[in-house]
């Protein structure tokens, strides 16, 4: 027969190994949750470990974005740079071309008035030259008439000599 003092014996050595068990049962557990904190962790890390390498995917493709917008940038830049130095020379151009469109309108004016003198000087030269040919006409014609004259008064008081008809020939070629 089993006497209470052997059932609290059995409970009591039961109650040990269950105490015992739920101790290592504990610790198993306690165990599995820091394997298990660790493997979160571990998944924790390996998902943050993707989730950076897509971020980092994502910059470098973002950074070469914005490398390429840089890059058109600054051709543009250079591009618009040789334009204003393309422009700046052909503003000094057009200056230097109207600089040298009003020299050639005063050289035109210039020649023109050269021409025009030029003209008058013609115009004067023949003026000068009838008028010194008439004063040669009009010389030639005084004096013509002065031998003329001489000659009738010659002929008046002397006898027509050989020396006189030389002087007539010559007045007659002179006419």
């Amino acid at each position: 027969m089993v006497t209470p003092a052997d059932l609290i014996r059995e409970l009591t050595l039961t109650n040990k190994h269950l105490t015992k068990k739920n101790e290592n049962l504990r610790m198993e557990n306690h165990n599995l949750k820091v394997t298990n904190d660790m493997l979160k962790n571990k998944a924790a890390t390996d998902q943050a470990v993707m989730n950076a390498a897509i971020a980092i995917k994502n910059l470098e493709t973002y950074n070469q974005a914005l490398e390429d917008e840089n890059q058109h940038l600054r051709q543009q830049l250079e591009h618009c740079a040789e334009r204003k130095r393309i422009d700046d020379e052909l503003k000094v151009f057009r200056m230097e071309v109207e600089s040298i469109d009003e020299e050639l309108e005063k050289r035109f004016k210039e020649m023109e008035i050269i021409e025009e003198l030029n003209e008058q000087m013609k115009m004067l030269r023949n003026v000068d030259v009838q008028e010194t040919s008439q004063e040669v006409n009009q010389e030639a014609a005084q004096g013509c008439i002065k031998k003329v004259a001489q000659e009738d008064a010659q002929e008046d008081f002397q006898p027509v000599t050989e020396h006189t008809q030389k002087d007539q020939n010559v007045v007659e070629d002179k006419e």
